[in-house]
């Protein structure tokens, strides 16, 4: 059995309007940075009682690197986002990854994001 290991998966965000892909660009910007962290609440409900667990996740710790970049060709309709996850994080990357997708997509109502390239 082959492991593979994913070293990038790129990303291109799309919108025709430019003030929202504005909006979007300045999201990704912020989102992805490697110093950025996010909350995750666990819940569990032994015996019935509610207990709660907030775990931070660093996006440092998951991925090498993280690029906002502009769209390759001279189209001003669209930008990339380039993960680069680090080896042996678990499987963990991928749902900060999709967070940050997530959050982009939310930002204006004409945003299409698709798969740009993966490299293993």
């Amino acid at each position: 059995m082959i492991i593979r290991t994913i070293t990038a998966i790129a990303y291109t965000v799309r919108c025709s309007e430019p003030d929202q892909l504005h909006l979007a660009l300045e999201i990704a910007r912020q989102k992805t940075s490697l110093d950025s962290t996010i909350e995750d609440v666990e819940r569990t409900y032994p015996f019935g009682i509610e207990k709660k667990a907030i775990r931070t996740y660093s996006f440092g710790d998951y991925f090498e690197n993280i690029q906002v970049l502009a769209n390759p060709s001279d189209d001003s309709s669209s930008f990339r986002i380039i993960f680069q996850p680090r080896e042996n994080t678990g499987k963990y990357w991928k749902d900060l990854m999709v967070s940050v997708l997530h959050s982009i997509r939310e930002s204006a109502t004409a945003i299409s994001i698709s798969t740009a390239s993966r490299s293993s």
